[in-house]
């Protein structure tokens, strides 16, 4: 299987081993996001404006545009000391999906809380997270520990309050005034949970949770309609590379799309052969192979680990709270025989990319450091994503280099 902790020792300007890409075009998939297209052409136009400082390049971003009813992209146009680079990168929309499953009242998701974590831990995925990535664990209890915590300061609150209303002569006014307390602690206690992202982090638990329990309604026929779209652009515009993209829990929805992609034999279209590979970030893979009612889930990681001609590499930050760091998918998901290799297992080194002090404020924020692997950095870094992205040498050579340690 994939050796542990690969990192991209090629140059950050040196692509005269791997060739040149003239055109390229990304599918890229978000994670569990309701924000679309908007917000991410925005991020990837303002951090690339950045990362400029640090390339020997020009990168130039254009508006945003429809690619049939769901999906949309912009084009980045990259000069490279002389080399022109069109990058046509596109949106693989699911965020409407997700918003259908964006759980608003705060009673229904604590709710869920209670019959779903139960279940889940009756199935040893959590207990295996624990021994894989520590952090990981601990976001995923995070939610719960706080709506447990919550739950008792109103109670606590109540209590108060009652005491409080005791003190009055009047005989409803105890009551009235423990319901206020509790009731004014837990929209306060949400509000901040809101705020810290902890509600995000519950419905992303639960959203996993339901995908693996009884699938998600809509969700593998968008898996194949995106598979399509990228089959038929191929055909009809042929570029020189293609790369599927798959962030955060988007890299669960990439496996069902490039397993989608394999024709007989676990073999690409001809029109994708040689020419196209997968790279997954800040992965969340394991909480969907760890549940056994994810039967078709597994057998798309399977095709997709005997699948030789769709490269895959796996990129994750050892201080990424929310991905699984150096953990290899496919042999949690109990496939110890396929490949080698599959996936690649890359290091992104976030503390390379800014110096301390910006360091240190970054790993104060969990959400935002699991957002790194799209943004740009402070100092020149192996990982750069513009440069995988929008560059002028193939995307996942420099992962795959046999001499890569």
């Amino acid at each position: 299987m994939a050796e542990s902790g690969e990192q991209m020792q090629q140059a950050p300007g040196d692509t005269s081993r791997v060739g040149r890409v003239h055109r390229r075009r990304v599918h890229y998939i978000s994670g569990f996001d309701p924000r679309g297209a908007v917000h991410y052409h925005r991020l990837y136009r303002d951090e690339a404006a950045k990362q400029q400082a640090l390339l020997d390049a020009t990168l130039e971003v254009t508006p945003r545009t429809r690619h049939g009813r769901l999906n949309s992209g912009w084009t980045i146009h990259g000069d490279w000391n002389g080399v022109q680079v069109e990058t046509d990168y596109r949106f693989m929309a699911w965020d409407d999906i997700v918003r259908r499953h964006w759980l608003r009242s705060p009673a229904r998701l604590v709710w869920r809380s209670i019959t779903g974590y139960p279940v889940y831990l009756a199935t040893g995925g959590l207990q295996r997270a624990r021994q894989l990535s520590r952090g990981t664990f601990y976001s995923a209890v995070l939610p719960l520990v706080y709506l447990l915590l919550l739950t008792l300061l109103m109670v606590l609150a109540g209590a108060v309050g009652y005491n409080l209303g005791t003190l009055a002569d009047t005989a409803y006014v105890p009551t009235v005034l423990a319901v206020a307390c509790a009731v004014a602690t837990g929209a306060g206690g949400l509000r901040l949970a809101h705020h810290l992202g902890i509600l995000w982090l519950l419905r992303i638990c639960l959203f996993i949770y339901d995908w693996g329990r009884q699938g998600i309604p809509g969700l593998p026929g968008r898996a194949h309609a995106i598979a399509e779209s990228i089959r038929i652009a191929q055909r009809d515009d042929p570029v020189d590379e293609v790369l599927i993209v798959g962030h955060s829990i988007g890299s669960m929805l990439a496996v069902s799309v490039s397993a989608a992609l394999l024709e007989g034999g676990g073999r690409v279209p001809e029109e994708l052969a040689d020419r196209v590979g997968l790279m997954t970030l800040g992965q969340c893979i394991p909480w969907l192979a760890f549940m056994p009612e994810a039967r078709e889930f597994h057998a798309e990681l399977q095709r997709l680990a005997y699948a030789e001609s769709l490269p895959w590499v796996d990129v994750s930050g050892p201080t990424d709270p929310l991905g699984f760091f150096n953990v290899d998918p496919v042999v949690e998901a109990g496939i110890h025989d396929a490949p080698a290799h599959r996936p690649r297992l890359v290091t992104a080194r976030f503390f390379r990319m800014f110096h301390l002090e910006t360091y240190r404020k970054l790993r104060r924020d969990k959400l935002r450091l699991h957002f790194q692997y799209l943004m740009a950095n402070e100092i020149p870094a192996a990982y750069d994503y513009f440069r995988i992205t929008a560059g002028p040498g193939p995307a996942l050579a420099p992962f795959l280099a046999e001499n890569s340690t």
